[in-house]
């Protein structure tokens, strides 16, 4: 019951602001003379007409009214088998039908940064994905270009030493070719590439892009619900079709598995709180592990940074 209610929650239908609506008065004539009509029906049977109306109208609202859809940010890391690939499309397939949206960033640890025909072998591999997607029944839309850029954002510099300076940053104008894919009923599948100072496209860490994107979507999501905000009611705000980037959700799919525990004997952890536990993991992570994981601490970071 309770993850009823907070599904209801998140994906529930939003209330739609009434349109303004302007009377406009007519004046009459004084020599025009006003007709009087008397409703002589029974007052019962207006009564039962108009909840029939009503109780009609809320039904054909609720099979009109769009579902409400949300945004997840995936961190594909393979490389993936055809067979995991298909498993894996299927689930955000689900997911879509279910309105959570996912914008996938691609990341594979076979393809070495730096060596020759990286950058077709990352375009062929986001072809991939797309592909398995499409197969399920879904669209998807490739990303090929920067959608996040190099560096910290114009005054991260004064955080301060207690945060981190993010790798990368992106602004809403970044956004426009995930937005219009996730209008369009389309699944963004991202390249992790990024602009550098000089605006040229570079490969960079999968986990930057995503951090760089959780904090973007965000902002741009606040930005718009402001606008919507402080907008008058006879202008066209953001219409029940568009998707509300602030991710929902952080998925990070990959072949190692989650983060071994030392009290689990390398199990890994059934939950984390990260606001408590994130030292103590990171100290308490055997060197052992690394051969097996070693990925485990930096998407844990990624998930600590995104949060």
């Amino acid at each position: 019951l309770r993850d009823t209610r907070s599904y209801l929650k998140d994906f529930g239908p939003r209330p739609i602001r009434p349109p303004a609506v302007k009377p406009q008065v007519t004046p009459l004539p004084v020599t025009e003379s006003i007709p009087l009509v008397l409703d002589v029906r029974p007052p019962d049977i207006t009564k039962k007409e108009q909840v029939t109306t009503e109780t009609k109208s809320n039904v054909i609202a609720s099979i009109l009214n769009p579902v409400y859809r949300r945004t997840s940010l995936v961190k594909l890391q393979g490389p993936f088998t055809d067979r995991q690939l298909e498993s894996i499309a299927r689930g955000m397939v689900y997911l879509e039908k279910l309105g959570l949206v996912s914008v996938i960033v691609v990341e594979n640890d076979e393809i070495i940064r730096g060596e020759a025909g990286e950058r077709a072998a990352i375009t062929e591999e986001t072809m991939r994905i797309v592909t398995a997607l499409e197969k399920q029944g879904a669209k998807a839309r490739p990303v090929l270009g920067a959608v996040v850029r190099l560096g910290p954002k114009p005054g991260d510099e004064d955080m301060g030493p207690s945060k981190p300076i993010p790798e990368a940053h992106t602004f809403p104008s970044d956004l426009v070719h995930l937005r219009s894919a996730l209008k369009a009923g389309e699944i963004p599948v991202v390249s992790p590439l990024a602009l550098d100072s000089f605006c040229r496209s570079v490969r960079v860490d999968a986990n930057d892009v995503v951090a760089a994107l959780a904090r973007g979507m965000t902002e741009a999501s606040a930005q718009g619900r402001q606008a919507e905000t402080s907008a008058p009611l006879e202008t066209p705000t953001v219409s029940d079709e568009d998707v509300d980037l602030t991710p929902l959700r952080l998925m990070i799919i990959n072949k190692e598995g989650g983060v071994p525990s030392y009290a689990r004997s390398g199990l890994p952890h059934l939950l984390v709180n990260l606001a408590s536990e994130y030292d103590y993991i990171r100290d308490t992570f055997d060197s052992r592990w690394k051969s097996t994981h070693p990925s485990a601490l930096s998407n844990l970071k990624l998930a600590q940074s995104c949060l």
